[in-house]
């Protein structure tokens, strides 16, 4: 079983009882696994912190596709100051506000309930489920599979109209038992290709706390079992249920599966995972997005904020996940500017179009022109202002994960100070709800690295 995070910091923060529960909660957006873990109050690991979830956690102030696109693109940059510029390349898909405008769906809910899903976190995952099948159509395919030291097929797949029948199953569900998350998840994808269908959204979605202790429990073989499915058309959504999940396989597991990977550790986190984003969980716009930024000479790349790219050149590429209905992304990139008036930067987006089956390509090129003094232009844009210093706060908060598992506890609060000074200037009274959101996750994760710092020293 892989383990979350370096267990230097995190029992000693546990420890010290420094860690409680942040109680923010997110506007309109797509949660993530990295934001609702932290606003959780969970200790940050490298490898949990990612950058671009923090990013992308609200709902970007993006326009949306006309005349039957399906995604749109949209370029523009920030004037930084001094010697640099940030370029923004924001992603939008339309949001489906009519149910039944959605694809046909062929789902199998895949129920992890063996006994470390006891008491409340079953119990939520029962609501959430109550409300979630209410809100789809009637004609809408849906078997539900539990598992625990076995998996079973609980309710075959049933049309949504029997929403009698399908309450009963999901009211019958109690925990108990080990976690054979592999057997469940195969079962599930077993039930999802009986009925597959070309034409619909064939999709898994997986609610486990992701610790497999029985059966086939190495994550490399789970993931690669699953990527089977995957690569027949059936793709897979997986939901983190309380605060002790395998974030890299449930990651590994979404990241194959084209999906997201999702964090439920409330009421609020299940409310907005379950119904604010059925368009988001459920309906597929844009496939084999992937992203190109291309910059010339003598423009230089100071730094990307988040995302793994590869770089040809003076090319960046970038593959990312699979677009739904109703969901925005951001790229930031921050470059070092040439002595001259004004420069220019192309991105070209790359997509298969769900609905018409064809292959889409955008291009934009954007133009900045250097400011003639250091007077923080970049301001100028409130969607670029937002977006940019959130990226600089989980930047922050990340370096700060990476120097506390080193336990270098000066340097860890030296990261995540910068950034909160930068976002006070900017944002003297707080008063965007998502820029507070992750200045108070930061602070909170500052205030606690340093307190941990000072107890340690105490102890040599």
């Amino acid at each position: 079983m892989i383990r979350l995070c370096k267990l230097v910091f995190v029992t000693g923060l546990f420890q010290f009882g420094l860690f409680t529960p942040v109680p923010l909660y997110g506007q309109a957006g797509v949660s993530s696994a990295a934001m609702g873990m932290a606003r959780a109050g969970l200790p940050p690991s490298a490898e949990t912190v990612v950058v671009e979830e923090y990013i992308n956690y609200h709902r970007h102030d993006i326009p949306l596709p006309t005349k039957g696109d399906r995604v749109q693109l949209d370029l523009r940059w920030g004037d930084a100051g001094g010697s640099e510029a940030v370029l923004q390349v924001g992603l939008a898909a339309p949001r489906i506000v009519k149910t039944r405008k959605m694809p046909p769906l062929n789902l199998a809910l895949v129920i992890d309930h063996s006994g470390s899903m006891s008491g409340d976190r079953i119990e939520n995952v029962k609501k959430a489920l109550l409300a979630f099948v209410g809100k789809l159509r009637e004609t809408d395919l849906v078997s539900i599979i539990g598992f625990n030291q076995e998996a079973s097929v609980l309710l075959a797949p049933t049309k949504r109209a029997n929403l009698d029948q399908i309450h009963q199953v999901i009211e019958t569900i109690s925990a108990g038992g080990s976690t054979n998350m592999h057997a469940g998840l195969i079962l599930g994808y077993q039930q999802a290709i009986e009925h597959f269908d070309e034409r619909k959204s064939n999709r898994v979605i997986l609610l486990t706390d992701g610790i497999a202790n029985t059966g086939v429990t190495e994550p490399e073989q789970i993931v690669a079992d699953s990527l089977k499915f995957n690569e027949q058309g059936v793709d897979l959504s997986t939901i983190g249920l309380g605060y002790d999940l395998n974030h890299r396989l449930l990651r590994q597991l979404a990241k194959s599966g084209r999906g997201l990977i999702h964090f439920v550790g409330d009421s609020k986190d299940i409310q907005k995972t379950f119904i604010d984003e059925l368009d988001s969980l459920l309906a597929p716009a844009a496939r084999r997005v992937r992203v190109e930024i291309e910059f010339e000479k003598p423009l230089k790349l100071a730094h990307l904020y988040g995302y793994q790219p590869r770089f040809d050149g003076r090319r960046i590429v970038l593959d990312l996940d699979n677009l739904n209905h109703g969901a925005t992304q951001v790229i930031l990139a921050r470059f070092k500017m040439p002595k001259r008036d004004d420069f220019s930067v192309t991105a070209k987006l790359n997509y298969h179009d769900i609905v018409s089956g064809e292959e889409i390509t955008q291009q934009k090129t954007a133009t900045v022109r250097r400011g003639k003094k250091d007077d923080g232009a970049l301001l100028a844009d409130a969607e670029l202002r937002k977006n940019v210093t959130i990226a600089e706060l989980a930047t922050g908060i990340k370096r700060m994960a990476v120097a506390l598992e080193q336990e270098k506890y000066d340097e860890a609060v030296g990261a995540i100070s910068a950034p909160l000074r930068t976002t006070k200037e900017r944002y003297a009274s707080l008063d965007d709800p998502d820029v507070k959101r992750v200045y108070r996750i930061a602070k909170k994760y500052r205030d606690s690295a340093a307190k941990y710092g000072r107890e340690s020293g105490k102890k040599r």
